[in-house]
Order: structure tokens, then sequence, then C-alpha cells
């Protein structure tokens, strides 16, 4: 017979019947996940006394009413910006540079959510503060251009009707 020995972390016990031997191997097995299960508990035991983790679900609770205010509020200026384009043919630019701080505030929002960073976000750390984009909107000489084209073609079709008049 072969000695006694482990073998990941169970007892191996040799026997002539497979059986018995597959038995203590399970047998020890379990003593072993008990003892680590055990040592599992403590950990997770100082882990839920932790303050960290508490204060941590705390600002995630608030940051979630935070991001709910934020959709809101994106909402409202993408249909404002929407109609302010529609009508002048240019956006806000005061309500594109906030458009676009605002956006970045929710990707935060969401990082720290999501465990992707531990960077608070504000009014834990400043506001951001980044450059607007969508220079197309904002570049008036093409809509400038549209529109000496349109009240020029007004102005002809004015004076075409004029002179038809005349000839009558």
């Amino acid at each position: 017979l072969n000695p006694i020995h482990v073998q990941d972390k169970c007892v191996c016990i040799p026997l002539i019947n497979k059986d018995k031997v597959s038995w203590y191997r399970n047998c020890f097995m379990e003593d072993i996940n008990q003892l680590e299960g055990i040592k599992m508990e403590g950990r997770t035991r100082q882990r839920l006394v932790s303050g960290d983790i508490w204060i941590r679900a705390l600002n995630m609770a608030l940051f979630a009413i935070a991001y709910s205010i934020a959709k809101f509020i994106i909402v409202f200026l993408v249909i404002f910006q929407f109609v302010t384009v529609l009508f002048t043919r240019r956006v806000n630019e005061p309500l594109l540079q906030f458009g676009k701080n605002l956006s970045i505030y929710i990707l935060e929002i969401l990082e720290f959510q999501t465990f992707n960073t531990e960077l608070r976000p504000f009014p834990f750390s400043p506001w951001p503060d980044e450059e607007p984009g969508g220079e197309e909107w904002l570049d008036d000489t093409d809509s400038d251009a549209d529109a000496d084209t349109e009240e020029e073609e007004e102005a002809d079709d004015s004076t075409e009707g004029s002179t038809d008049k005349d000839k009558q």
C-alpha cells in the first residue's frame, strides 16, 4: 500500500476498493471547504462592517438621483436646441457648452456607478469645462450664404412678376 498523500488540498487514502478512495477523498474535501468558508465569512463580515463601502453606497444612491435629473435636463436641452436650429439655423452657444459639460458629467457618474473609477463626480470634484463641439452649427457663413441666395431668388421672382403685369 502507498502512504497517505495530499493532492489538490485533499487527502487521498489509497485503498484497494476504488469506491472507498473516492468517498474518503470527498469527505476530506468537504472538511477543507468548510474551513475555507469560515475564513471567507470572516472577510465578508469585515467588509460588511467597514464604513467605506457604506459611504460609497450612499454616494451611489445620491449620484443615481443626480443622473436621473441630468437625463431630464438633457432631454429638455435636446428639444430646445432642435427648435432653436429649426427657426434660426444656429445653435444656442451657451446651451451647446452646457450640454457638452452635462454629457461629460453623466459619463463621470456612470463610471463611478460601475466601479470604473473612485473619483466622485461634481460636487466632490470640479464641474467639467470642455469646449463644445458642433462646429458645423456654429459656422454661420453657410447659413448666411443660403439666406442671401434665397433673398436673391425672391427678389428675382418679384421683379419677374412685376414685369409680366406691366406687359399686360
